[in-house]
């Protein structure tokens, strides 16, 4: 049992597992105290579906994806297989609809089964704010969510999104890869004349001058507001109104070298932001820098450690860390010294990084931690809610009513309130 669940941990760690980091002062974190804690085994546990499955997914309105024979299907709340295993790929059900493939070719289903467009695309992707992408015979278009085709299958790139009424495309009909923006009719608003362009927030679009391969911003007019400058660019956002933007410079590093530590000058790429005017709020510094949330973003220096800055560029999370997720519900699972763990947004350790695995938090008020040997369920105030038989080899997407249960290498699903 424990090398199938090292395996077990080993794979979803991969699946999951993004940057983080950690080397400096923590904030006095709080102590974890373990009384007699439960350990739930397969018997404490009120199952929904029996184990039966190769993989199976959370529930996303009412329903789960499943899969049997290579094939997926869904279940309901009620471990009721609503639409049976027929299909070679399925979403999870996004505004009332799952994309399914079946022999080859894409296409949408209801949740009672019934299609809403019968397989035929060679792409379809979920419904997101009443449209999805599709694509056929090497070209894209978008439908809405009656099936209809809101913009014609003709562009041979759209980005699935719809951003102050403006959606990135790409024809391809001149030589090179060159990007504009369309309306919902399909005509374009802003020539196709850049490298790269990303969706428009807060009134502003990085985009990639074709001629300089520098990045700008312009407005809805296709005008730039400030002129392509820089090595790289990430969008405007939060209420700060500030972009990380990168340019390239020299900065001074100690190298050994013939065995004694000398400095010298390296050519970089370094991140700071701007706000809308183009000016540097935060100078250029840091060697990644993404883009602000709640008031912090995160940054990692070059030694290779991340921190949370806010908008004066002060840090509030020292750079520590070699892994980091982005905050939800006020917490955030960090790595340090290849051992996860979870932080609040002040930095204190709700859950030290003693784990050799933990799953990013999904939504639902508990957090997953592994040691390989022994799985433990906290709540979000890192208090232990319970710990994983390990005859059980995995518990997981866990929420407040349901979770999935691996056993033996197959999948079920169980109960989790009041157990």
């Amino acid at each position: 049992m424990t090398s199938r669940r090292l395996l077990i941990v080993f794979l979803f760690t991969l699946l999951i597992l993004v940057g983080c980091n950690n080397e400096t002062e923590v904030k006095e974190s709080k102590e974890m105290e373990e009384p007699t804690t439960t350990v739930k085994g397969i018997e404490d546990f009120n199952f929904i579906v029996e184990p039966k499955y190769e993989d199976a997914w959370p529930f996303s309105e009412g329903l789960a994806r499943v899969k049997l024979d290579g094939l997926w299907g869904f279940v309901d709340e009620d471990g009721k297989e609503e639409i049976e295993p027929k299909y070679e790929h399925a979403s999870r059900f996004s505004e009332g609809y799952s994309s399914i493939r079946l022999d080859g070719e894409s296409g949408y289903i209801d949740k009672t089964g019934e299609y809403l467009k019968e397989p035929k695309f060679d792409r379809a992707l979920s419904f997101n704010d009443g449209i999805a992408l599709v694509e056929l015979d090497g070209k894209q278009g978008i439908i809405d969510e009656k099936g209809n085709y809101v913009i014609e299958p003709v562009f041979d790139s759209l980005k699935p999104t719809i951003a102050n009424n403006l959606i990135v495309a790409s024809p391809h009909e001149k030589d090179g890869n060159y990007y504009g923006y369309i309306n919902k009719e399909g005509e374009y608003i802003i020539d196709p004349n850049y490298s790269r362009a990303k969706n428009f927030s807060k009134g502003l679009a990085a985009v990639e001058c074709k001629d300089t391969d520098l990045w700008g911003f312009i407005d809805e007019k296709g005008e730039y507001v400030i002129e392509p400058k820089f090595n790289n660019a990430r969008s405007f956002t939060g209420q700060e109104e500030l972009a990380a933007v990168s340019i390239e410079d020299y900065i001074e590093v100690e190298r050994e070298l013939n065995d004694d530590k000398t400095e010298v000058k390296e050519h970089v790429e370094l991140w700071g932001f701007i706000d809308k005017s183009g000016e540097y709020a935060i100078e250029p510094q840091f060697k990644t820098a993404n883009e602000f949330r709640d008031g912090m973003a995160s940054v990692t220096n070059f030694e290779g450690k991340i921190g949370y800055i806010n908008q004066k560029g002060d840090y509030i999370i020292e750079p520590q860390y070699t892994g980091a997720d982005i905050f939800k519900d006020g917490i955030n699972r960090v790595q340090k010294d290849g051992k996860d763990g979870f932080i609040n947004e002040e930095g204190e350790y709700i859950i030290e990084p003693n784990y050799l695995s933990a799953w990013p938090y999904e939504g639902e008020g508990f957090v997953s931690v592994d040691t390989g040997e022994q799985q433990t369920i906290y709540n979000l105030d890192g208090e232990i809610e319970f710990k994983v038989d390990p005859d059980i080899d995995w518990l997981g997407h866990i929420s407040k009513e349901t979770a999935v249960i691996i056993i033996d290498g197959e999948y079920g699903y169980v109960e989790i309130e009041n157990n």
